[in-house]
């Protein structure tokens, strides 16, 4: 384990190796490397670095741009591991073009990524994961998450996996307590997840993977060791796929008369030439069935059941009056601004940056007409608030960035919208002065480059989405300003 160790530093330490990529051409710039060059490149990097035992089993090319001025980025996610350990490591890889052909100039790896994702094979990812049997013995719903029986009834939301059977919905740490460990970079036992919300990840076991739907149909935030177990997928193109099988016995494979004749007709289904897809079940209770033709080298078949349930304990999740601290963070803008994509927005005078408290409208004279009777921790509800002043009223979606259920009222006000023709609205101004008033001239010089432009009819689009920091800005005019939103879901210190 120390000379492996050792090899671990030299790979994180080392910062450039050169290796030829083939590429043909005349004058002009090579085709850009293949993702396949990308992973041969990256495997005689860790052959070399760690030793000759490491395969890579996993590789996925995150981003990449198109070659030109004779240069080349990529970055990959890859998972490699020799006899002793496993990594899961972020690379980037840059090239040159030298003799008209792609040349690897520097193989960097994010050291801070590896730290975080690398793991000894068969271990724990975290320290939170030696706490998953104390969580089961805690848990009585969990004990009895293990069916004794595979049912016949797809209602019944049984599956075998390895030998085993479960019924959905079940807790995490069933599984865990059966050796199953998180695969997925990013995801530890310890991770967030927001209430009423589910997260796919992967877990792996004996070098099998599986994909599961981490649900917490709480309102508070948990702890994923803390959250059920929704929904499991099962793929036939994973070569690392363990026994699994449904009610009936159906797996992963099996052909549409043998799945109709277990099952009846579906709820829905949908034919392709590569594959056919059966859904039996309807909402959050679902299990979809995809059966491959055969047609192409690719094995499209699957199995993947779920059941979005919520547990009793669930059900009881109480809504907190306590005020978020976060909220108290909050500073507002001294000026409307010239940049659209400020996220400011003047109302009646006042200036506002989104997200903002539900409180800084208060403070400025807005009461309270309606709310909602609560959101769920990390959630945005539309039309959550209705606030009123003078006259005027302003219809908000909030979202709730605490950890706890909490009171409309507690939370940021994070999209407005106003339209044309409602005659309750406020003064209302985005940055460089457009109002609902303004003409179609004075979005065009507003808008510049920085939006996208579309047309329908008599109606022009302006539109702004910011996937990053989960913001947006849409404008629809019609000689004039028709309707516009802003939208902000990123609270600045989160």
């Amino acid at each position: 384990m120390r000379k492996n160790m050792k090899k671990r530093a030299a790979l994180l330490l080392a910062a450039m190796m050169t290796v030829s990529v083939t590429a043909c051409g005349g004058g002009k710039t090579p085709d850009a490397p293949s993702d396949a060059d990308l992973k041969k490149d990256v495997q005689e990097y860790i052959t070399e670095v760690v030793d000759e035992s490491a395969k890579i089993s996993n590789f996925r090319v995150e981003d990449s741009g198109e070659g030109k001025n004779d240069t080349y980025e990529a970055n990959c996610i890859v998972t490699y591991a020799n006899d002793t350990m496993q990594y899961v490591d972020e690379f980037d890889l840059s090239y040159e073009v030298k003799d008209n052909a792609w040349n690897l100039e520097k193989c960097k790896v994010n050291s801070d990524y590896a730290e975080k994702s690398s793991q000894a094979v068969g271990a724990d990812t975290s320290k939170a994961q030696t706490d998953s049997s104390e969580a089961a013995e805690a848990t009585t719903e969990a004990a009895a998450a293990t069916a004794t029986q595979l049912s016949d009834k797809l209602e019944d939301y049984t599956f075998m996996l390895e030998g085993d059977v479960y019924q959905l919905p079940f807790a995490y740490s069933v599984l865990a307590d059966k050796g199953w460990r998180i695969y997925d970079s990013g995801y530890y036992d310890d991770t967030k997840i927001n209430g009423n919300s589910y997260d796919d990840i992967t877990l792996q076991k004996d070098k099998k993977t599986i994909n599961v739907y981490i649900i917490n149909a709480s309102g508070n935030a948990k702890e994923l060791k803390d959250c059920n177990i929704g929904g499991i997928s099962v793929y036939g193109s994973n070569k690392n796929a363990p026994e699994f099988s449904i009610a009936k016995g159906i797996k992963v494979g099996d052909k549409e008369d043998k799945v109709r004749e277990a099952f009846g007709s579906p709820t829905d289904t949908s034919n392709y030439d590569e594959y056919n897809y059966l859904r039996y079940g309807e909402d959050n209770s679902i299990t979809n069935i995809v059966c491959d033709n055969g047609t192409d080298e690719y094995n499209d078949a699957q199995v993947e059941i779920k059941n979005f349930v919520a547990t009793e304990d669930d059900k009881k999740t109480e809504t907190s009056d306590e005020v978020p601290e976060y909220l108290s963070t909050y500073v507002a803008p001294t000026e409307l601004g010239t940049d659209p994509l400020s996220y400011n927005i003047e109302i009646e005078n006042q200036v506002y940056t989104l997200p903002a408290p539900v409180s800084a409208f208060t403070d400025n004279g807005w009461k309270i007409a309606s709310q909602e009777d609560s959101v769920p921790s990390g959630r945005s509800l539309s039309s959550a608030i209705k606030l009123q002043k003078d006259g005027k009223e302003i219809e908000a979606s909030v979202t709730n960035f605490a950890d706890y259920q909490t009171k409309p009222e507690n939370c940021a006000i994070s999209t407005l919208a106003f339209y044309a023709d409602e005659s309750k609205n406020p003064e209302v101004k985005l940055p460089g002065g457009i109002t609902i008033k303004s003409t179609s001239d004075d979005l065009k010089k507003w808008a510049g480059d920085k939006f996208d432009y579309s047309k329908s009819g008599d109606s022009e689009y302006y539109d702004y989405y910011d996937d990053d920091n989960e913001g947006s800005i849409y404008i629809n005019c019609k000689k004039t300003v028709s309707s516009m939103s802003v939208k902000k879901e990123t609270w600045p210190s989160k």
